[in-house]
């Protein structure tokens, strides 16, 4: 491996979480990061064992997914001091993290426009950043509800940054687009990667990701697997 590379895996390591039936798009994902040149050993990937099904945006299975995720994020950073949270339903154009890095802040994200999106972020291990994201874990697995809704990772996200002196960086849309910009606007000349959100259900996530010829869920051999149980993490 080259001298970058190595220094890349020693700063920095790639999350990503899936149940036992969504291994397709996470599979989709890993392999557009390997054919970039992301190392698959740069990835910790998050199992949980005995979940079939996906969970829909709005539902308490989805709002204890995003408990999980930021469980997993604060497990990683005790080993790294650079964790880049990466959803299932992403794809990489090219390899990215040099420019990621490049950004200044406790943590580096996606806009989604209307918010920062928990989809796709760096967090650095700062005393601002485990807060905030122990802060969201502890209201999601309360089940508090924000103005009397069911939240989940990102709603806390939006609410809590803004009240607190952690330094948040946003990613360019035009290099970092989300689902509506990507496929909706067809914004992706300059797309350094794409997140297939702002859609629900994985069959028309999938859908959308054959018609562009990004679908490739051939299994790869992980060599970083944690298994997730319940208590999911002991975090910082």
């Amino acid at each position: 491996m080259c001298f970058y590379c190595n220094y890349i895996v020693k700063t920095m390591k790639l999350v990503c979480f899936s149940n036992t039936g969504q291994m397709p798009l996470l599979m989709n994902m890993l392999n557009s990061a390997v054919k970039v040149g992301i190392p698959i050993e740069m990835f910790d990937v998050y199992i949980l064992d005995d979940e079939q099904d996906s969970a829909n945006y709005g539902t308490r299975k989805f709002a204890d997914y995003c408990r999980i995720k930021m469980e997993c994020i604060l497990n990683s950073l005790q080993r790294d001091p650079e964790v880049l949270w990466v959803d299932t339903d992403i794809v990489f154009l090219e390899n990215c993290l040099d420019d990621i890095q490049s950004y200044g802040g406790d943590i580096v994200i996606q806009d989604d426009l209307w918010s920062p999106c928990c989809g796709f972020f760096l967090a650095r291990r700062t005393k601002m950043t485990i807060q905030v994201l122990q802060t969201i874990t502890n209201k999601i697995r309360i089940g508090e509800t924000n103005r009397g809704k069911l939240a989940d990772d990102q709603s806390w996200f939006q609410g809590i940054y803004i009240k607190n002196p952690v330094v948040v960086s946003k990613l360019p849309v035009v290099h970092y687009p989300n689902g509506d910009v990507y496929f909706v606007e067809e914004n992706r000349s300059l797309a350094k990667m794409f997140h297939n959100n702002c859609i629900i259900g994985a069959d028309k996530k999938i859908e959308r990701f054959k018609k562009i010829n990004r679908w490739d869920p051939t299994p790869l051999d992980l060599p970083n697997i944690r298994k997730v149980g319940e208590p999911v993490i002991q975090t910082l």
